[in-house]
């Protein structure tokens, strides 16, 4: 407890006169804090569009499938009929 003290009245003493070293801890911890909200607004916004982009993925797959099951009917009866 006593240690404590002396290293904070140390430091206090090497900051006098100085800028004071927790006003600029606040400002770089809100500087931080405003990066990281923009950053969730951003991951966001791209899981947002993934997930859009997904659908659509999966729709033209499912549209191809859907193409492809198609033909083949149709080639498995011009085969069946053709015999």
């Amino acid at each position: 407890m006593v240690n404590r003290q002396r290293v904070q009245l140390t430091a206090a003493k090497e900051n006098e006169g100085g800028p004071d070293p927790l006003i600029d801890l606040k400002r770089k911890l809100a500087e931080a804090l405003a990066a990281l909200e923009n950053l969730s607004a951003e991951h966001e916004r791209l899981k947002e569009e993934w997930g859009h982009k997904e659908a659509r993925w999966r729709l033209s797959s499912l549209k191809r499938h859907a193409e492809q099951n198609k033909l083949e009917q149709v080639t498995e009866c011009i085969f069946i009929d053709g015999l």
